[in-house]
């Protein structure tokens, strides 16, 4: 396993078949919160967050073209990443599948989203999943 320093107490894990996470340092003390039966919707709606994964677009498509400028000739890259939310609305947690891209595009990405803070969800916690595809344009 190969650790990437992402900021202080934070680590860029890698793991199998291209599977990353991040865990930061807790930014708020929540109680605690009943799993969901379908860990992928999370336990409680967020007001703003198509607004706040909206604006990790530009940063996504920053990290897209700085990898670009390392790998010219790189195919198409997947990048699926689930983001926890904690009570505060702070990124806590972010875990990604990957497939085209580097580790250093990858922590770009995870900068981005740990960067952002949402409205604190209902129901104390949640899950954001965000699925980004990067394609070369001409």
């Amino acid at each position: 396993m190969k650790d990437v320093d992402l900021e202080a107490n934070a680590i860029l894990a890698l793991q199998q078949e291209r599977g990353y996470h991040w865990r930061g340092p807790t930014s708020a003390i929540c109680p605690p919160v009943k799993a969901p039966k379908d860990p992928s919707t999370g336990t409680g709606a967020i007001s703003n967050a198509a607004h706040v994964v909206a604006s990790m677009r530009p940063g996504f498509r920053a990290c897209f073209q700085d990898f670009l400028g390392r790998l010219p000739a790189a195919p198409p890259g997947k990048v699926r990443l689930s983001m926890h939310v904690d009570c505060a609305g702070k990124v806590s947690e972010v875990h990604a599948r990957v497939s085209g891209i580097d580790e250093q595009a990858v922590a770009c990405m995870f900068r981005t989203a740990v960067e952002r803070t949402f409205d604190a969800p209902e129901g104390g916690a949640s899950i954001v999943n965000v699925p980004v595809t990067f394609v070369r344009t001409k």
